[in-house]
């Protein structure tokens, strides 16, 4: 896959809409934060605002 390109099928499914495409992520809960961890903790933001933390 060129690094350019969206995945197969994106670029028809959202027509070349970048506002529609991330409205999309976001509906999704995506994530777009760096994942840390602190002790035996995982910690990571979503895209609807909260933060999450798995042990």
């Amino acid at each position: 896959m060129k690094k350019d390109k969206l995945r197969t099928g994106l670029d028809e499914k959202y027509a070349h809409d970048i506002h529609q495409l991330f409205t999309g992520y976001l509906q999704m809960g995506s994530i777009f934060s760096t994942v840390w961890i602190d002790g035996q903790s995982l910690y990571f933001g979503s895209a609807d605002g909260a933060v999450y933390a798995l042990e």
